[in-house]
């Protein structure tokens, strides 16, 4: 369903960033690791408002892996400014 579905884009989601920071040279990675934990407070908190207009605990689920993996998709494109291939 619908939920299987939000679960797997969101474990797709982390794995392409996971990627795309190994993809930045170290040197630069150590530059945006700062940005990167403010990104994922940032991440976190919007996802824990929108988790919060569920009306039942599944909705809540699934609106915050929404909200999650749109957000990490977002930082995907923007770390992939980054990449050195």
């Amino acid at each position: 369903g619908e939920i299987d579905q939000a679960r797997r884009a969101h474990a797709s989601a982390g794995q392409s960033l996971k990627s795309a920071w190994k993809n930045i040279d170290p040197a630069v990675q150590q530059s945006l690791v700062d940005e990167q934990r403010e990104w994922e407070s940032k991440k976190n908190r919007n996802c824990a408002k929108a988790a919060a207009k569920g009306g039942s605990a599944a909705e809540s689920q699934y609106l915050g892996m929404q909200c999650d993996t749109r957000m990490t998709k977002e930082r995907i494109e923007y770390l992939r400014g980054y990449s050195i291939q």
